[in-house]
């Protein structure tokens, strides 16, 4: 696992490796000593009492990668659709207008989008067949120049990829490596809410969430109590698999943790009720 790691993560445009972890922390370090000894200087170990996640910012980027909407720093965006047999990705201008005419706005727009998508793919892991349809442009030297972009982008990707030209109406139809489940597979499951017709965090991920929180809430709260309702089944996966790491959130910030069920809550919801 740390080859792994190291395999994937330590690379030349990665400034910093942080592992909230000291056990796997020591365990990296020996393996850069044997493999990697040049990025040994990039390796860090968190030590934050505020949760890492929170202390960088990443709950709510980990959350934008499960949006169907992604907005640009144009003011334009993109929506990305999986369907049965592959992955539609829409470009829009949204609130972008440009400063001289249409086609500027829309070559402006879709090298942004292009940028965006092939980020998206290599953060959401997504594989088989992908079809984008970015905004209609005239020119046929700025459809190239998109397509050039949209290229240039994904060789940072190290699944392989496949780019079909670009057409006169704007759609580029692509393949990417399928080498593992993407990230929604891995971390969500059909809604029994919808039968179905939708997708819904595992428990074992809003699990994994609910510890975040409660760190967070923790590291906050001065009530020396800690209550917590969670829709039935994520509360006995909690009270059952659990245990040790609320144990130790309780040691780690001296509060009493408390995990009540609420069969009226959504199973995504986490509610914290103050102490009365």
């Amino acid at each position: 696992m740390p080859s792994k790691v190291i395999r994937d993560l330590l690379v030349e445009d990665v400034e910093k490796l942080v592992i909230n972890s000291k056990p796997l922390y020591q365990r990296l370090r020996k393996v850069i000593n044997l493999l990697a000894p040049q990025f040994r200087s990039r390796l860090e170990l968190y030590r934050g009492r505020k949760p890492m996640l929170s202390a960088f910012n990443l709950e709510r980027e980990i959350e934008k990668i499960f949006e169907t909407k992604i907005w640009l720093k144009s003011g334009g965006y993109i929506t990305i659709e999986q369907t049965e047999g592959l992955l539609a990705i829409d470009v829009n201008s949204g609130r972008f207008k440009g400063k001289k005419n249409l086609e500027e706005t829309a070559l402006k727009n879709n090298l942004e989008a292009a940028r965006e998508i092939a980020r998206q793919l290599r953060l959401r892991d997504i594989g088989g067949i992908i079809v984008i349809d970015f905004i209609d442009m005239i020119s046929s030297k700025n459809r190239q120049k998109v397509e050039q972009c949209l290229k240039e982008s994904l060789k940072k990707d190290r699944a392989k990829t496949k780019v079909l030209n670009i057409s006169q109406f704007g759609i580029v139809e692509m393949t990417r490596q399928r080498v593992r489940e993407s990230l929604a597979e891995v971390v969500e499951e059909p809604c029994p809410y919808c039968r179905g017709k939708g997708r819904i965090k595992t428990v074992i991920t809003m699990g994994l969430l609910v510890l975040r929180k409660v760190k967070e809430y923790a590291a906050q709260t001065k009530e020396a109590k800690i209550y917590i309702e969670l829709h039935p089944q994520l509360a006995k996966y909690l009270n059952a698999e659990k245990q040790d790491e609320i144990k130790i959130i309780s040691r780690r910030f001296r509060k009493k943790i408390f995990i009540r069920e609420n069969e009226k809550l959504h199973r995504e919801v986490i509610n914290f009720v103050p102490a009365a």
